[in-house]
This record gives C-alpha cells, structure tokens and sequence, in this order.
C-alpha cells in the first residue's frame, strides 16, 4: 500500500506513511484480537480504545525512525523498511501486555 501511494503521491511521503499506517490499523485489530493473542474478552470498546492509543505510539515510533531514515539520505521505501522491526516490536509489547492482557 505505502509504495502504491508513494507512486502517485511521491512529495508526500510522510502523509503516505500515516495513510497506509492507518489502513493497516483497520484490518490489524480484529486479526489480532481473534488470531494472534486469541482474546475472548468482551471488552471490544475498552480494548478498541487502547489499540488505536498503542497504534499512535507505534506511528510515533515508526515516523520518528522513518524520517532519520530520510534526514540520513536513505529512500522513502528504504526509510519504510527499516521502520517495520521498531514498530512490529513496540506494537506487540504494547498490545501483548495492555491491551489484551489476560
């Protein structure tokens, strides 16, 4: 997603970040919760509220990462890539342990 708008919006690369970030956000919650933590709970709201809170931290993470990448003269894809373990770390520690605690 984030290399298909960079193909069409390419001096925006940060607002491509945010975006294709923000579209993963809406498929991750329902996989995670169902799949990856098999949580049962019912506290959808509660739990909603704290994925989106713990996906800001994770595009802080990520955009912090992304535009030293940049500042460092690295490509925006390349930039991208090198965000994805800080982020994937951060997101899974944050979610594992707060959001769908047992």
């Amino acid at each position: 997603m984030f290399s298909l708008l960079i193909y069409f919006f390419r001096e925006k690369a940060s607002v491509c970040f945010v975006v294709a970030f923000g579209l993963s956000v809406c498929c991750r919650f329902l996989a995670d919760k169902n799949y990856t933590f098999r949580n049962t709970g019912n506290a959808y709201f509660r739990q909603f509220t704290l994925y989106i809170t713990g996906c800001c931290l994770t595009l802080g993470v990520g955009m912090t990462v992304f535009t030293l990448g940049l500042q460092l003269g690295a490509s925006e894809l390349w930039s991208k890539l090198v965000s994805i373990p800080f982020v994937t770390v951060a997101g899974y520690l944050f979610f594992r342990f707060v959001v769908f605690r047992r």
